[in-house]
């Protein structure tokens, strides 16, 4: 059955302690919100009209997003829950918290709510309120994004290939598909190959079984010869991307390492989207961009409120998603700024000619990347270009 928050204090509450906690603060901004935007019986179809009552789903939603702007794992989420004056009271709680949810619970919510869109759907309202009070602006935004580290971990080449081989397998015998005959038998263990990993020969000779099994998998499980289900196929799919991105194949069928990094190369079989990506040649991380524009207004003038969000994989440069973030825009609030305002990433003409296409009367503010001289020849930034004569002076005279 649906559970419902409830206003209902207890004998815990006599002191009336959350009088303690600042009417400014992100806690009452949080509680706010949440009282005029969630509203638990949106979620009703949900639920069977038997059974227990559930953890109320604007709980969740609300302790989602304090864990994601604290930086909280899970576990850290649950536990500020139940121990934490502030987030009780930014959940509506009791200080004797009578809603308790685990950690298993706030993952499988979570699940549920990215399946529908919920928090674009959030976003949405939450800009239409703003508009209807007066607070969108259209007049200029700024755009930009941030690094989202991915929640698995980087996974090598070898254990990429052997990884996307035992998904193959598991799935086909759901299926109830025969096995193929393959050089390694330990396909069923979780551990890693008995082999000298110190020794480059024993994980050249590994590397070789992996990538001749991934090639046995791969035509054995063939549409006309053991045809299987979709997700089959979406198996060896990706046993296809792992077993050729990094790996050299010679005239005499011997393989090894390719030198150099694939340019959309997968990463981790658990989470196939997240990429390498860096924000300069010195912040680099495993995961995703978070794309979003902002209204470029001063904290004393308006609320600073998102009005687009777009996620990539880590390694999509900033520009390139420009223009998808102002369709974005306009799709969430009904129109567009008159001015975007960015770094060098969206200075360049060609973002500046796809921002157009969507905008065509928008003024792109941005700096010009700087000249990437790898010819030794002059930069166009040390040209003089004067317009009103109609010339250019080369720096050499």
């Amino acid at each position: 059955m649906l559970g419902r928050r409830s206003p209902q204090m207890s004998f815990a509450d006599v002191d009336q302690w959350w009088k303690s906690i600042a009417k400014n603060s992100i806690w009452q901004s949080i509680r706010t919100w949440s009282e005029a935007a969630l509203n638990d019986d949106c979620f009703t179809h949900w639920y069977s009209n038997l059974g227990r009552h559930s953890v109320p789903p604007s709980f969740i939603i609300m302790l989602m997003a304090i864990q994601l702007r604290q930086g909280w794992s899970d576990q850290e989420a649950v536990d500020a829950a139940q121990f934490d004056d502030r987030v009780k009271y930014a959940l509506g709680l009791s200080r004797s918290p009578e809603i308790h949810c685990d950690r298993s619970t706030l993952c499988k919510y979570r699940g549920r709510f990215l399946e529908i869109d919920l928090d674009r759907s959030l976003l949405r309202h939450s800009l239409e309120g703003a508009a209807t009070h007066g607070l969108l602006s259209n007049e200029s935004d700024i755009v930009d994004s941030f690094m989202v580290a991915g929640a698995a971990a980087r996974q090598g080449t070898l254990t990429l290939i052997r990884s996307a081989i035992q998904q193959v397998l598991r799935q086909a015998k759901r299926e109830g598909l025969p096995s193929p005959d393959l050089h390694r038998a330990d396909y069923d263990q979780k551990k890693r190959p008995a082999i000298n990993w110190n020794d480059r020969d024993a994980r050249a000779g590994l590397l070789q079984e992996l990538v001749e099994d991934a090639d046995t998998c791969r035509v054995f499980y063939a549409k006309d010869q053991h045809p299987g289900s979709e997700e089959l196929e979406q198996c060896l799919k990706l046993l296809n991307l792992v077993a050729t991105q990094d790996v050299t194949k010679d005239e005499s069928g011997t393989v090894s390492i390719t030198q150099g990094t694939a340019p959309d190369r997968i990463i981790s079989i658990v989470d196939t989207e997240m990429r390498h990506g860096h924000k300069t040649s010195s912040a680099k991380f495993d995961g995703y961009k978070a794309h979003i524009a902002v209204q470029n207004v001063a904290p004393s003038e308006g609320a600073r409120l998102i009005t687009g969000v777009e996620v990539t994989g880590g390694n999509v440069a900033d520009g390139n998603v420009a223009k998808p973030l102002l369709q974005e825009r306009k799709e969430l609030t009904g129109s567009m700024p008159h001015e975007v305002m960015g770094d060098t990433a969206y200075g360049s003409p060609g973002v500046r000619e796809n921002i157009k296409e969507v905008a065509p009367d928008i003024n792109v503010t941005a700096p010009v990347p700087p000249s990437n001289n790898r010819c030794d020849l002059f930069p166009k930034t040390d040209f003089a270009i004067d317009t009103e004569n109609h010339t250019v002076t080369c720096p050499a005279g």
